[in-house]
């Protein structure tokens, strides 16, 4: 991969050669405003403590969902209320379009 780099980068070097000269600048001289620095802290606001609730919440909502059944079934060994699930299966559907591929 470094390699790969290295060469793609000597590519650029020589179309520029190319287009410019072999006096070209480098392009960061060309700047006139001095570019955001990407990574500098970002302000927290309500609308990032908004966006962290809900996907709390988003979150919350399938381990709700998930823990549910073993609920059900604590409570079928505590009560014996025979109407509690009594079993659960998972299991891992493949749906890609390519899972099953006719043989010519």
């Amino acid at each position: 991969m470094h390699d790969l780099i290295v060469f793609e980068l000597l590519l650029e070097i020589d179309a520029m050669d190319y287009q410019f000269g072999p006096q070209w600048k480098p392009l960061s001289e060309n700047i006139e405003k001095i570019p955001i620095d990407l990574f500098a802290d970002v302000k927290e606001t309500e609308l990032h403590e908004s966006a962290y609730d809900m996907a709390g919440s988003f979150e919350w909502s399938y381990y709700d969902e998930f823990w549910q059944p073993f609920v059900g079934l604590r409570r079928l060994q505590i009560t014996g209320d025979v109407n509690a699930r009594t079993f659960q299966a998972l299991f891992c559907i493949d749906d890609r379009e390519d899972s099953f591929q006719a043989l010519s």
